[in-house]
């Protein structure tokens, strides 16, 4: 039986391969819009965010593939591809994650904060 698609409502609980994952800043960002302004092409978070698309396609690829965005099947076209966070949220519940690998979740946690800043000013200054 095929695992339930994700719940786009809900929070995941990051462990070390996700937290990995989201240690780039440009995935951070990247999940972080997708969560907050919904679904989205890489051209139109490229222009959102600076960059090429091949840059957002790069990582929209590498955060597909860790579970943390899911293609949204209902929009798009051959020709553009529309993606969506998997999650409404993130949160770390195992300390021994936070033990194990403190510079990780301290840098991700971080990354996380400054990126939420970054949005919401920009949108405040729009």
């Amino acid at each position: 039986m095929p695992a339930a698609p994700p719940d786009p409502t809900s929070q995941i609980v990051l462990d070390a391969s996700l937290l990995q994952a989201l240690s780039h800043p440009m995935r951070t960002q990247i999940f972080e819009l997708l969560q907050r302004y919904g679904p989205s092409t890489a051209t139109g978070l490229a222009e959102r965010l600076g960059v090429n698309s091949g840059a957002t396609s790069y990582h929209l690829r590498q955060l597909a593939e860790a579970g943390l965005v899911i293609e949204d099947t209902d929009r798009g076209n051959a020709r553009d591809r529309w993606w969506k966070a998997a999650y409404r949220g993130t949160r770390i519940e195992d300390t021994e994650l936070i033990r194990a690998e403190p510079e990780l979740t301290a840098a991700a946690a971080d990354q996380s904060r400054r990126v939420f800043c970054k949005i919401f000013f920009a949108k405040l200054i729009v």
